[in-house]
This record gives structure tokens, C-alpha cells and sequence, in this order.
């Protein structure tokens, strides 16, 4: 684990408790899947794109706390998709609504 690792995975927690809805569904998966995530671009993107924390939320209530890799894996596969689309479009702070609405 980097150095300091362990207080950004702190302030990420933060930040998303801030930015979603607080359920007993919605800690389980921000402290199951989204705290685990490493603090990077990709970690932002994921962070300020309500689709992409939603979607998670959605696969962490059928899948369950037993498969939170796989639901990490698909936020961020997720979240690259939504940097590339970005790159390609010259679009600095797109979202997934961005590009799945005309």
C-alpha cells in the first residue's frame, strides 16, 4: 500500500458519504467496494458521476458485499470508458448521462 494510502481512502469515504444518499444499502457498499478503491483519476471520475455510483449501488444490492472485486472492477472498467469518451470528445468534466443522451 502507498504511503498515506490509508488517509486518502479516509477522505474518499468522506467525499462520497457527502455526494450520495446515506441508506444502510449505500454504507455498505461505499464502505465494501467504493473505500477500497485506490485514489487516482479513475477513483475521481467514479466519485463525480452519480450514474456510475448508482450503477454500483445497483450491482452491490444483487450481487452483495461477497462479490465487491467484480463490482470494483465494473465501476471502474466504467469510469475508463467514461475518461476515454472525455479524451475523444475534448469534454474535461463529461459524465456517462453526457454521452448516453444525444
Amino acid at each position: 500500500m502507498r504511503c498515506g494510502a490509508t488517509n486518502l481512502h479516509v477522505k474518499f469515504k468522506q467525499e462520497i458519504n457527502t455526494s450520495v444518499e446515506n441508506s444502510s444499502e449505500n454504507q455498505q457498499f461505499i464502505e465494501g467496494v467504493l473505500s477500497t478503491f485506490i485514489v487516482d483519476d479513475i477513483y475521481t471520475i467514479t466519485r463525480n458521476d452519480q450514474l456510475i455510483v448508482r450503477h454500483g449501488e445497483t450491482l452491490f444490492l444483487n450481487h452483495g458485499v461477497s462479490q465487491k472485486q467484480y463490482i470494483s472492477q465494473e465501476i471502474r472498467l466504467l469510469s475508463r470508458l467514461t475518461k476515454t469518451f472525455c479524451k475523444l470528445l475534448s469534454n474535461k468534466d463529461g459524465t456517462v448521462k453526457d454521452f448516453l443522451l444525444p
